[in-house]
């Protein structure tokens, strides 16, 4: 499937266009019965403004809504189905391509590929064998949503680096046999992969 990008006014062009419509507001085109949701993929990583791609169905055409958190995009899917099966690939495809775009570092592409539900951080952990430097990835457990980054140097967006394997798996075992403190709706400890540097 090919897609195109297109403008929320020929979205809502496209609902105008349906028998009953109404006055043409975004919220019509997205919630009326009228429009229907095919396939959505979630980063469900943070308690709001979570990242998502959504198919959707708008009388015969099928579009795609990329909420970047910047306005949003849509995309018109040519050689349109109606099978969700097509759509999830197609979403899939598009949170891999949107990963490989955010940055330049591999570190941030495996996280966002975590983040989009893609892969696992055990995907992309080093082996305990490991000669280098590594870091640790944690998955925060919170009601509802996952946070998934880098463990980070205190007050600081730097990559907290540890020289071994070892050494990582010794910070990792310091956590866990201590006091865990949750914070306001976390729902257990993080747990932690180690990941090669």
């Amino acid at each position: 499937m090919e897609t195109k990008e297109i403008t929320t006014a020929q979205v809502i062009e496209m609902y105008n266009n349906l028998p009953e419509c109404h006055d043409g507001d975004m919220a019509d085109v997205l919630a009326h019965g009228e429009v229907t949701e095919i396939a959505t993929l979630s980063q469900d990583t943070q308690q709001y403004d979570n990242l998502y791609l959504m198919a959707f169905a708008i009388g015969h055409n099928v579009v795609v809504y990329e909420n970047n958190l910047d306005g949003g995009k849509f995309y018109l899917v040519e050689g349109s189905s109606f099978e969700p099966d097509d759509y999830k690939a197609l979403l899939e495809e598009m949170a891999q391509c949107w990963a490989s775009n955010a940055t330049d570092s591999n570190l941030e592409y495996q996280l966002e590929m975590c983040r989009w539900g893609l892969r696992t951080p055990e995907d992309y952990a080093a082996a305990p064998d490991h000669a280098g430097d590594v870091c640790i990835v944690e998955v925060e457990n919170y009601y509802g949503y996952s946070p998934i980054d880098v463990l980070r140097e205190e007050n600081s967006w730097d990559v907290r680096w540890f020289a071994s394997y070892a050494e990582a798996e010794e910070w990792i075992d310091d956590q866990e046999n201590n006091t865990y403190y949750l914070s306001h709706n976390e729902a257990g400890r993080p747990e932690y992969t180690i990941w090669e540097g």
